[in-house]
Order: C-alpha cells, then sequence, then structure tokens
C-alpha cells in the first residue's frame, strides 16, 4: 500500500467501524494532537478511544435532543453502570444519567467534563460505533450480552487461557475496560488488608499508566521502575513496601520498547509479599504467548490479533483460579467490567478463525523486517520482543520459537519527518492488525512529551528516543514491505 492511496482522515478498513485513520505525514500527526481543524475536519472515525466516532456523536447528539440536555456537557457510556463507575472515578459536581435504550447518556457540569470523558477513555466506558450505529437505525441496544465466551468463541480463546476454565473469563468491551476492572478488583481485594503500595513495571501503554496514576485512592502509593530488567530496583520495592504491596501491574512484552519482565522472578517476590500480578500481554497477543500462569489476574486487548481485520474493539479478563483470592477477584471484576456487546461479539467471531494463520503471518514477516532494519544503514536502533536484553523473559513465555508477535519498534539516524512522509504504508493508531501499519510512537501517545526539552528529555531517561518508529507488521508479502522501507529509508 501507498501513502498516496490513503490519505488524511480515511478511515481503515472502512468507515464507520474502522479503528484506523489515515496519517500520512508527520505534520498530520502533530496536528492530529493539537486538534488542528486542519485535521480534525477530516476526522470521522478511527481508533475508538482517541476519536468519537461519528455514529457515536450523533447518537449523542439525538439522544440529548430528546432528553433537552446539552449535547456539550453528555458523555455517551455503555450503560447506567458505566454512568456508576464514570461518577465513582471522576467525582463530577453535578450529574444526570438516562437509559436511552440499551445504553445511557450522562450530563456533566462543564467544568468536570474534562476529567470525566479522560476518566471514562482511560477506562473504556464509552459507547461504541456498533451499538450506536443499531441504535440510530432502530432504536436497538445492545441486547443481552454477559460477557461470558459464547460456543462460536470459546473453542479459540479457552486453549490459549489455561489454566483458566469458562466461569474465570469475561469479554470486555475493550481492553481498557478490562484494565479498569481488574484495578478495581485487586483494589477491593487488597486494600482490607491495608495493601496500598502499587507498582507500574516497565513502560506502559499510555490510558494505562495514566488510570493508574489518577484512581490512586487516598494512602495510595505509585511506584514505577521503568526498566523491567532492573532487577535490583524490583528487589528494593518489595523490601521497601513490606505487607504493603497491593499489586504489580506489567505488560510482556511492554509498548513501545518490547521488553519483558522476568516472569519467574516477579512470581517469587510477589508470592512471598501477597501481593497480585495483573499481566498484560496485548503487544504480541494471546495467540504468541502463554502468561496466564503468571498473572493473578490478566487483561488483554482483542482488538488486536484477534481482531485482525482493524473494525472491532474489544478486550478481554481472566483470573487465574489458583490465585489465594481468585473468587473475590472474580466477583469484584465481574460486577465491574462492560460486556461485549453483540454486535461486536459477532464481528470477533467472524475474526478467529484466521487469528492463527495471520499470526503466522505477521510473526514470520516482522522477523525477516527486524532483520532487514537492522542491517539497514540509515537505522540506529531495533527493538523487538525476541531481541536484546530481555529476549529470555520473553522466550519464557513464547508459545514457540520466532514468535515476536507483529511489532518492531526502530530509531533512525536521519530525520523523522522525511522518512515518515515518504514511506509507501499506512500510517496511524493501532497495531496487530492484518496489515502493515506504521506510527511515530510517542508523537501519539506523548505528544506533550515529545514537543518540549523536558519531556524529551524524560523519555530518553526511559530509555527510549522521542523519534523511535512503531511498525506493525501485517500479512502482506515481505518484499513488498521491504521495498516500501527501503524506498523511504534511501536504498
Amino acid at each position: 500500500m501507498t501513502a498516496a492511496r490513503h490519505p488524511l482522515g480515511e478511515v481503515l478498513p472502512s468507515f464507520p467501524h474502522g479503528t484506523v485513520v489515515s496519517l500520512p505525514t508527520l505534520a498530520d500527526v502533530d496536528g492530529y494532537e493539537r486538534r488542528d481543524p486542519r485535521v480534525w475536519s477530516r476526522i470521522r472515525a478511527g481508533y475508538p478511544r482517541f476519536v468519537l466516532n461519528e455514529r457515536v456523536a450523533l447518537a449523542r447528539d439525538t439522544a440529548a435532543a430528546r432528553l433537552g440536555w446539552d449535547s456539550a456537557r453528555c458523555v455517551p457510556l455503555h450503560s447506567l453502570r458505566a454512568c456508576s463507575q464514570a461518577i465513582a472515578l471522576a467525582a463530577p459536581r453535578a450529574h444526570r444519567e438516562a437509559d436511552v435504550g440499551g445504553w445511557a447518556l450522562i450530563e456533566v457540569d462543564a467544568p468536570s467534563l474534562e476529567r470525566l470523558a479522560a476518566l471514562v477513555k482511560h477506562a473504556g466506558l464509552r459507547l461504541g460505533s456498533r451499538v450506536a450505529e443499531a441504535w440510530l437505525v432502530g432504536g436497538a441496544g445492545q441486547g443481552g450480552a454477559d460477557g461470558t465466551l459464547p460456543p462460536d468463541v470459546a473453542p479459540h480463546l479457552l486453549p490459549l487461557l489455561a489454566p483458566a476454565a469458562l466461569g474465570d473469563i469475561r469479554l470486555a468491551a475493550s481492553g481498557m475496560n478490562a484494565v479498569a476492572a481488574a484495578l478495581h478488583a485487586a483494589r477491593a481485594v487488597q486494600s482490607p488488608k491495608g495493601r496500598r503500595a502499587w507498582l507500574q513495571l516497565g513502560w506502559l501503554y499510555v490510558d494505562t499508566a495514566e488510570l493508574l496514576r489518577k484512581t490512586l485512592a487516598p494512602g495510595e502509593t505509585l511506584t514505577v521502575i521503568d526498566d523491567v530488567a532492573d532487577h535490583a530496583a524490583l528487589e528494593a520495592f518489595f523490601q521497601s513496601h513490606r505487607g504493603e504491596v497491593a499489586a504489580v501491574v506489567a505488560e510482556l512484552p511492554n509498548n513501545p520498547r518490547l521488553a519483558s519482565p522476568d516472569v519467574e522472578r516477579l512470581a517469587r517476590l510477589a508470592r512471598a509479599e501477597g501481593a497480585l500480578r495483573i499481566l498484560d500481554p496485548s503487544s504480541a497477543g494471546l495467540v504468541n504467548v502463554d502468561l496466564l500462569p503468571w498473572a493473578d489476574l490478566l487483561v488483554t486487548s482483542l482488538t488486536k490479533y484477534s481482531g485482525h481485520r482493524g473494525d472491532l474493539l474489544a478486550g478481554l479478563l481472566a483470573v487465574h483460579p489458583a490465585s489465594p483470592d481468585a473468587a473475590a477477584l472474580r466477583q469484584a471484576a465481574f460486577d465491574w467490567v462492560s460486556p461485549l456487546p453483540q454486535a461486536d461479539l459477532a464481528a470477533l467471531a467472524e475474526q478467529l478463525p484466521a487469528m492463527p494463520s495471520v499470526a503466522e503471518a505477521q510473526n514470520r514477516n516482522a522477523s525477516r523486517l527486524a532483520d532487514f532494519l537492522a542491517r539497514h544503514p540509515a537505522v540506529s536502533r531495533v527493538l523487538a520482543a525476541d531481541r536484546g536484553a530481555t529476549a529470555a523473559a520473553y522466550a519464557r513465555v513464547a508459545r514457540g520459537p520466532r514468535r515476536p508477535g507483529s511489532l518492531i519498534t526502530f530509531e533512525l539516524k536521519g530525520d523523522l519527518a522525511a522518512f515518515y512522509d515518504k514511506v509507501g504504508l499506512v500510517k496511524g493508531p493501532s497495531f496487530g492488525l492484518g496489515f502493515t501499519l506504521l506510527a511515530p510512537f510517542l508523537w501519539l501517545s506523548h505528544h506533550s512529551l515529545v514537543t518540549s526539552p523536558e519531556g524529551r528529555a524524560r523519555i530518553r531517561e526511559a530509555g527510549l528516543s522521542p523519534d523511535l518508529i512503531r511498525l506493525s507488521v501485517g500479512a502482506e508479502p515481505a518484499e513488498t514491505l521491504e521495498a516500501a522501507l527501503g524506498a523511504a529509508l534511501g536504498d
């Protein structure tokens, strides 16, 4: 695919449910983050937690008009329960909510809107495009979804979640909704024990990190260890918080460094302390890593890998059945999670049978392209899950050799904008899809940092380049992908 075929604002794979919006130049990325009207006048949909889908916005405005509410102060949510959760998270000064037929609308006071909208995004509470579309057409809501794995989905996911049984697993409306439910459950179990010290292990996905930071209760603390291989810092944290650790939150591999913590070391420390392990394999996908044996709570996005077509928002939460607090964790987490709506569940069921073959192509191509980039004189560094200092830690949980997942991150010796604007690939947020996708990751996830000297210094302190490029490798012919990258790199 060439950049010319995917102009600014094009929704991929198609509007209205596509989760990728094309941002073909670095100026477009910058404008996207700055809310520049030049860019946003072209945006109709995109990654759903960052872009208010046009169908969702229309449903919000239509429901607000019927209620006589101010749509500018309204946020469309999954349900009345999601409204209660948003209120608990954001504590608006004033609010009112209404069930409008399978989903809910909340109106808040203007000063509270920004905080509530941000926390709704972090916690994955916002209404999805398929439910909005169905409601606009015929007034139908999300139906009787309860989050359990139905017969057409269970055979594809359950074998990837051993030793969990069906009763240990719930499908969520998004990966971040699963994360929020897991954090809620861990807090519900650990807070009564006086455990209020949280650990973020590694550079996490921005919404996970923000949710951790913004939802700390009075008396709770959050420690961040950027380098997952800093075993001395990890040991020191547990030593200095004896009897206090609530949970450790980690991704394996993390995004975008693609470094993996040592799950055996973490298990030893956490079990001895009575701390919970909340682990997220989203960057490599359940299809590539076997992580539940090392977790008390596993959370993951199914928008990637499982939803490889790029038109789905979904997540999953699983409780390890042998966790000492398994029953309490199940009750708290499953009571909190927003179930995956029926229409999205149907889309997931359509895509799951092809997941293994798509993943095989992604892994094969990613291994080849990582080798290509590592050899290229215009590239200064290449990161992948199965390379570098934590490759052995990743191999411990990988479902076999040469299964790195779709992600490669790399740094250039030359100018980011010159490469990014020229490269003939689809460019925009998301990853783990059947088509290749390139993004200047930190420009999208941490724009305020990459655009300030202090922020760029903070990124470098974490061992990353502010201009790091993330490549999500798809299932196209590898020769085509090499040619596109080589042309932009100056071959």
